[in-house]
Protein backbone atom coordinates (compact mmCIF):
# COMPACT_ATOMS: atom_id res chain seq x y z
CA UNK A 1 0.00 0.00 0.00
CA UNK A 2 1.32 3.19 -0.71
CA UNK A 3 0.70 6.72 1.34
CA UNK A 4 -2.39 7.81 -0.61
CA UNK A 5 -4.43 4.11 0.06
CA UNK A 6 -3.35 3.81 3.72
CA UNK A 7 -6.48 6.87 4.76
CA UNK A 8 -8.93 5.30 1.96
CA UNK A 9 -11.98 3.31 3.67
CA UNK A 10 -12.15 -0.22 1.16
CA UNK A 11 -15.39 0.33 -0.38
CA UNK A 12 -17.54 -2.82 -2.31
CA UNK A 13 -16.73 -1.93 -5.89
CA UNK A 14 -20.17 -3.50 -7.19
CA UNK A 15 -22.36 -1.32 -4.68
CA UNK A 16 -20.54 2.02 -5.59
CA UNK A 17 -21.44 1.64 -9.31
CA UNK A 18 -25.00 0.85 -9.07
CA UNK A 19 -26.11 3.45 -6.49
CA UNK A 20 -23.64 6.08 -8.35
CA UNK A 21 -25.77 5.17 -11.20
CA UNK A 22 -29.00 5.66 -10.06
CA UNK A 23 -28.47 8.77 -8.19
CA UNK A 24 -26.67 10.26 -11.21
CA UNK A 25 -29.39 9.48 -13.48
CA UNK A 26 -31.98 11.10 -10.98
CA UNK A 27 -29.97 14.15 -11.33
CA UNK A 28 -29.73 14.07 -14.76
CA UNK A 29 -33.31 13.38 -15.18
CA UNK A 30 -34.25 16.55 -12.76
CA UNK A 31 -31.78 18.66 -14.03
CA UNK A 32 -33.06 18.16 -17.51
CA UNK A 33 -36.53 19.13 -16.69
CA UNK A 34 -35.62 21.94 -15.12
CA UNK A 35 -33.55 23.17 -17.78
CA UNK A 36 -36.57 22.25 -20.37
CA UNK A 37 -38.80 24.28 -18.11
CA UNK A 38 -36.40 27.46 -17.66
CA UNK A 39 -36.64 27.51 -13.96
CA UNK A 40 -33.63 26.53 -13.18
CA UNK A 41 -31.92 29.34 -14.97
CA UNK A 42 -34.42 31.31 -13.59
CA UNK A 43 -33.62 30.50 -10.15
CA UNK A 44 -30.02 30.74 -10.53
CA UNK A 45 -30.14 34.16 -12.09
CA UNK A 46 -32.39 35.17 -9.06
CA UNK A 47 -29.32 33.71 -7.23
CA UNK A 48 -26.66 35.21 -8.55
CA UNK A 49 -28.40 38.53 -8.56
CA UNK A 50 -29.04 39.02 -4.97
CA UNK A 51 -25.59 37.35 -4.28
CA UNK A 52 -24.67 40.07 -6.97
CA UNK A 53 -26.51 42.82 -4.61
CA UNK A 54 -25.63 41.36 -1.07
CA UNK A 55 -21.51 42.07 -2.43
CA UNK A 56 -21.74 45.40 -4.16
CA UNK A 57 -24.28 47.01 -1.64
CA UNK A 58 -23.76 50.54 -1.43
CA UNK A 59 -22.43 51.06 1.53
CA UNK A 60 -24.23 54.46 2.16
CA UNK A 61 -27.02 52.64 1.37
CA UNK A 62 -26.29 50.45 4.24
CA UNK A 63 -25.44 53.24 6.92
CA UNK A 64 -28.40 55.08 5.82
CA UNK A 65 -30.97 52.21 7.08
CA UNK A 66 -28.55 51.74 10.06
CA UNK A 67 -29.33 55.34 11.11
CA UNK A 68 -32.61 55.46 10.05
CA UNK A 69 -33.01 52.41 12.73
CA UNK A 70 -31.20 53.83 14.97
CA UNK A 71 -33.35 56.83 15.09
CA UNK A 72 -37.23 54.69 14.73
CA UNK A 73 -35.29 52.94 17.98
CA UNK A 74 -34.66 56.51 19.55
CA UNK A 75 -37.86 58.20 19.02
CA UNK A 76 -39.68 55.01 20.11
CA UNK A 77 -37.51 55.25 23.64
CA UNK A 78 -38.49 58.87 23.69
CA UNK A 79 -41.94 58.16 23.04
CA UNK A 80 -42.53 55.87 25.56
CA UNK A 81 -40.54 57.85 28.21
CA UNK A 82 -42.88 60.81 27.59
CA UNK A 83 -45.82 58.38 28.06
CA UNK A 84 -44.42 57.40 30.88
CA UNK A 85 -44.09 61.42 32.20
CA UNK A 86 -47.83 61.59 30.70
CA UNK A 87 -48.94 59.03 32.86
CA UNK A 88 -47.10 60.39 35.99
CA UNK A 89 -48.50 63.78 35.75
CA UNK A 90 -51.91 62.30 34.76
CA UNK A 91 -51.45 60.23 37.97
CA UNK A 92 -50.29 63.45 40.00
CA UNK A 93 -52.98 65.73 38.69
CA UNK A 94 -55.93 63.33 40.24
CA UNK A 95 -54.00 62.85 43.47
CA UNK A 96 -53.78 66.72 44.30
CA UNK A 97 -57.41 67.14 43.02
CA UNK A 98 -58.52 64.60 45.56
CA UNK A 99 -56.76 66.23 48.08
CA UNK A 100 -58.15 69.84 46.85
CA UNK A 101 -61.91 68.15 47.19
CA UNK A 102 -60.94 67.22 50.74
CA UNK A 103 -59.27 70.43 52.02
CA UNK A 104 -62.69 72.21 50.60
CA UNK A 105 -64.99 69.88 52.50
CA UNK A 106 -62.67 70.39 55.25
CA UNK A 107 -62.91 74.31 54.69
CA UNK A 108 -66.98 74.27 54.07
CA UNK A 109 -67.31 71.76 57.46
CA UNK A 110 -64.85 74.58 59.46
CA UNK A 111 -67.16 77.55 58.37
CA UNK A 112 -70.56 75.86 58.98
CA UNK A 113 -68.87 75.48 62.64
CA UNK A 114 -67.70 78.39 62.50
CA UNK A 115 -71.10 79.89 61.75
CA UNK A 116 -72.80 77.89 64.26
CA UNK A 117 -70.48 79.06 67.19
CA UNK A 118 -70.95 82.71 66.09
CA UNK A 119 -74.69 82.29 66.13
CA UNK A 120 -74.56 80.14 69.50
CA UNK A 121 -72.07 83.38 70.88
CA UNK A 122 -74.45 85.91 69.28
CA UNK A 123 -77.92 83.79 71.23
CA UNK A 124 -75.65 83.69 74.38
CA UNK A 125 -74.44 87.51 74.56
CA UNK A 126 -78.19 88.78 73.73
CA UNK A 127 -79.33 86.11 76.89
CA UNK A 128 -76.85 87.95 78.99
CA UNK A 129 -77.79 91.17 77.94
CA UNK A 130 -81.37 90.49 78.94
CA UNK A 131 -80.25 88.86 81.72
CA UNK A 132 -78.81 92.11 83.13
CA UNK A 133 -81.78 93.92 82.20
CA UNK A 134 -83.90 91.66 84.36
CA UNK A 135 -81.28 92.23 86.95
CA UNK A 136 -80.57 96.04 86.96
CA UNK A 137 -84.60 96.12 86.21
CA UNK A 138 -85.06 94.00 89.84
CA UNK A 139 -82.42 96.50 91.42
CA UNK A 140 -84.35 99.60 90.54
CA UNK A 141 -87.31 97.90 92.19
CA UNK A 142 -85.55 97.36 95.21
CA UNK A 143 -84.03 100.82 95.15
CA UNK A 144 -87.04 102.40 94.61
CA UNK A 145 -88.98 100.04 97.15
CA UNK A 146 -86.18 100.71 100.37
CA UNK A 147 -86.82 104.35 99.67
CA UNK A 148 -90.28 104.44 100.47
CA UNK A 149 -89.79 101.98 102.92
CA UNK A 150 -91.49 98.98 101.80
CA UNK A 151 -89.50 95.96 101.43
CA UNK A 152 -90.98 93.41 99.63
CA UNK A 153 -88.77 90.52 98.68
CA UNK A 154 -91.22 88.59 96.49
CA UNK A 155 -91.17 89.43 93.11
Amino acid sequence: MNNDDKFKTPVNKARLDAASIRSSAIKRDSLAAELERGTFLHGMRATISFLTLFVYADPQLSSAKRQQRAQVFTSSISHANLERQLLAAQTAKLELETKLREKELLVERLERDRRWFADREKEEREEKEKERETYEQSKVCLCFLNDNNVINYSM
